[in-house]
């Protein structure tokens, strides 16, 4: 079938639309877009030039693909942003297009799943079949292998590579690349077993204050006890 489109949508002539793709209400899809057969894009979506987003994909109200990326250095030049197929982009998700300073498109993989408010910076490169909870961000250059796993409101730093499988804990910062299959957590990001002995060493010392506290206020209790005694006794 032919896309169906809302008549409140702006669609520029120029952009190729597949078949069955649907275009909500209030949408906007700029000249040279290309979107692959049976993708929905709902109401108040904006996808920009540059931007191929695959087939089977599910664009949710207010998301935003192939904006121009948030970086000083950039002056419109001409660059891309690539969706995989089977991707969904939940409400108001940010997917921010290519520098020219740095090769790689901005690219998300087949398969994926980005949560509410999640953010993609400019020349980020993410795996297939990665998920990505609500408040995620991303920042510049950064490369995730196939599925990674980011909680909610976890963030990453530019320019680093996370490897397949990596595991963020939710509002984790990721500070340094992590080979694959790594699990995450903690303020910053470090491997979750060295998270958790830290943990546990912070909760001994915590432990021992309290301790040291109750030791201070029985010793001024028994110096008390003595003072009362040395005074009754002259």
């Amino acid at each position: 079938m032919s896309p169906q489109i809302h008549p409140t949508a702006l669609v520029d002539a120029g952009a190729e639309l597949g078949p069955d793709v649907e275009v909500g209400p209030f949408s906007v899809i700029e000249k040279g877009v290309r979107i692959g057969a049976r993708t929905r894009l709902m109401a108040r979506s904006y996808v920009c030039q540059g931007t191929t987003i695959g087939t089977d994909c599910s664009i949710h109200i207010g998301a935003v693909i192939g904006h121009e990326p948030q970086d000083l250095t950039y002056k419109g030049d001409p660059t891309t942003t690539i969706i995989g197929d089977r991707c969904t982009i939940r409400e108001h998700v940010t997917i921010h297009r290519a520098t020219v300073k740095d090769p790689n498109p901005t690219q998300l993989g087949d398969d994926c799943f980005l949560m509410a408010n999640s953010h993609v910076a400019h020349n980020c490169v993410i795996g297939d079949n990665t998920a990505m909870a609500a408040q995620v961000g991303v920042a510049g250059s950064t490369k995730i292998g196939p599925r990674g796993e980011f909680g909610g409101q976890s963030g990453v730093v530019g320019h680093i590579e996370l490897g397949e499988g990596v595991r963020v804990g939710a509002a984790s910062p990721v500070i340094k690349s992590a080979a694959a299959r790594t699990e995450l957590w903690g303020f910053p990001a470090r491997e979750k077993s060295k998270a958790l002995r830290e943990m546990a060493g912070a909760a001994r010392s915590w432990k021992l204050v309290e301790e040291l506290r109750d030791l201070k206020k029985r010793l001024r209790a028994l110096e008390s006890d003595a003072g009362r005694a040395g005074t009754e006794g002259s």
